[in-house]
């Protein structure tokens, strides 16, 4: 059976000894992260800020991380167009 998202809150707020709301609190946050990143990222491959801005706003690794990821994506379509 599948758990709901209360049980694992619940589970979750159990094994940290901690309260729902914090573990709410949390997933908010990462959440809220995790968009934030992904927001930036898009405006940097989209050429809407420069690398600079994009290092300031959500670190260097992200934006490398963003780098490589692009261009595996790329080196797959060139594979797959032209072998």
């Amino acid at each position: 059976m599948e758990y709901g998202m209360l049980e694992e809150l619940k589970e979750l707020a159990e094994a940290r000894h901690g309260k729902v709301s914090d573990i709410v609190a949390e997933a908010l946050q990462i959440g809220i992260s995790k968009l934030w990143q992904e927001r930036v990222l898009s405006m940097y491959l989209r050429r809407e800020i420069n690398r600079k801005e994009a290092i300031k706003r959500v670190g260097l690794n992200v934006v490398e991380l963003a780098e490589r990821q692009k261009k595996a994506s790329l080196d797959d379509v060139k594979w797959g167009l032209y072998g």
